[in-house]
This record gives structure tokens, C-alpha cells and sequence, in this order.
């Protein structure tokens, strides 16, 4: 019986997908206390992973307008992450209401294809990738700190 032998493996997917955008190091970005408004359940948690992931702490995830609004009296955030679309109300309204008592800096999240916000106001495209998310923190950031 002839002996088997393996065929040669090829690269992995990895090895021949186009180059990964290097992860900046973390000391490189300032790190928030961010408060997520999402109305998917599982996206909000991979954002969660993801921001805690980057060094990031996550002081709360809501899913609706009301929510938010009473997560950020109570755990201080100094970044808010909003879904323009809760499942309760409208993410574009919560930072209205939240900007009237504190001004904390903000970006939006949308799957619409339409302008979301004021012009000037950061707003992340979905679905996006770190890459993209580590870029809008990092213009939050510089608008922050140019105000």
C-alpha cells in the first residue's frame, strides 16, 4: 500500500490577506471612561470588548434615549458613543439633552447611509473596523482638546 502523504499546506488566510493597519500603542491614546448607547445588544458588547480591549473603560451600555441619559448623570463618563437610532428614542436627542447639563464630548454611530448629526460632529459609518473607531476616538480627542 503506497504510504499517504499530506499535500502541501498554502498560507493561511491571514498570511495573504492585505496587511492589518498596526494597533497604535496604548499609551499613544488617551483613555476615556465611555458611555455606549447601542440598541443591538451583541454590537454593544463587542464594542464594549473592543473599547476595554484598546484600554478603555466602559461605565455603561444602554440601549435606549432615557437610559443613556440617566447613565450619564450617574457614572461620569468624559466620552459618549452613540447609536443615532436606539431601540427607545434617538441617540441624537439623548446627547442633546446630556450636553445641557455637562458638555462631554461625543461621536455618533450610524448604519444610515445619511449625514447623522451637525455638520462637524464625528460620526462612525457601520460596519467599521478598529482601525476606524481608533481614528474617530482619536479626532474626538484632538477636537477635545482644541476646544
Amino acid at each position: 500500500m503506497p504510504s499517504f502523504r499530506p499535500a502541501r499546506i498554502s498560507p493561511t488566510y491571514r498570511d495573504t490577506a492585505a496587511p492589518r493597519i498596526p494597533r497604535r500603542e496604548a499609551n499613544k491614546l488617551r483613555h476615556y471612561n465611555i458611555l455606549v448607547a447601542e440598541d443591538d445588544p451583541m454590537i454593544g458588547l463587542l464594542l464594549v470588548d473592543l473599547l476595554t480591549a484598546m484600554g478603555h473603560k466602559v461605565c455603561a451600555l444602554q440601549t435606549t434615549e432615557e437610559g443613556a441619559v440617566a447613565a450619564a448623570a450617574g457614572c461620569n463618563p468624559d466620552l459618549l458613543l452613540m447609536d443615532v437610532h436606539l431601540s427607545h428614542g434617538s441617540g441624537l436627542q439623548a446627547v442633546a439633552t446630556i450636553q445641557r447639563s455637562r458638555r462631554i464630548p461625543y461621536m455618533y454611530m450610524t448604519g444610515a447611509v445619511a449625514q447623522a448629526g451637525q455638520p462637524g460632529d464625528i460620526v462612525l459609518y457601520k460596519p467599521f473596523v478598529e482601525a476606524d473607531l481608533i481614528d474617530a476616538i482619536d479626532r474626538v480627542s484632538a477636537s477635545d482638546l482644541a476646544n
